[in-house]
């Protein structure tokens, strides 16, 4: 991919500067990379973001804030990140009704499970999920949906388990 153009912006009231959101604990950011395949040189955006784990209004303005630069790129996009709340969150039905739509959700293949394990012993009963990838409306096919749960040296790399699609625009 060739690099078109890429922005950083802060997940609050003041999104070009740095700045706490709302009742956020912690500064928080997307990126968005607008990426050029070389080959085809087919457009899309790929924004990675990691919303706040104490706020729940700030989880909130934080989607619908993601939901409108997604509609301002025009470009089919995939939104990746540790988003901190659940599937039956506000903050998650707030990124369905602005158009993304769950790759778990869309996968001819998808695995489930916990995506968050704060390297303590896993309970197999949890399939709470806060890691995701989620495309926009231009996306024309979900191959797979994997939860990796690879140990390197017998060691988890994270706290959170990796998220992979295979995705077609």
């Amino acid at each position: 991919f060739d690099l078109v153009r890429s922005e950083t912006f802060w997940l609050s009231p003041t999104p070009e500067k740095p700045s706490l959101g709302w009742d956020a604990r912690f500064n928080r950011v997307a990126t968005i990379a607008v990426l050029r395949d070389k080959t085809t040189g087919a457009t899309f955006a790929h924004m990675n973001t990691h919303f706040d784990h104490i706020g729940p209004v700030a989880r909130l303005e934080s989607a619908a804030m993601v939901c409108q630069k997604i509609d301002a790129l025009a470009l089919p996009c995939v939104l990746t990140g540790d988003l901190n709340d659940v599937e039956e969150s506000p903050m998650y039905h707030r990124l369905i009704e602005g158009g993304l739509q769950d790759t778990k959700n869309l996968a001819a293949d998808a695995d489930s499970g916990i995506t968050f394990h704060g390297y303590k012993r896993i309970d197999k009963s949890n399939h709470k999920i806060i890691d995701y990838v989620l495309v926009s409306r231009f996306c024309q096919s979900v191959k797979s949906y994997r939860i990796l749960r690879d140990k390197i040296g017998g060691i988890y790399p994270s706290d959170h388990f990796a998220v992979v699609a295979t995705l077609m625009f």
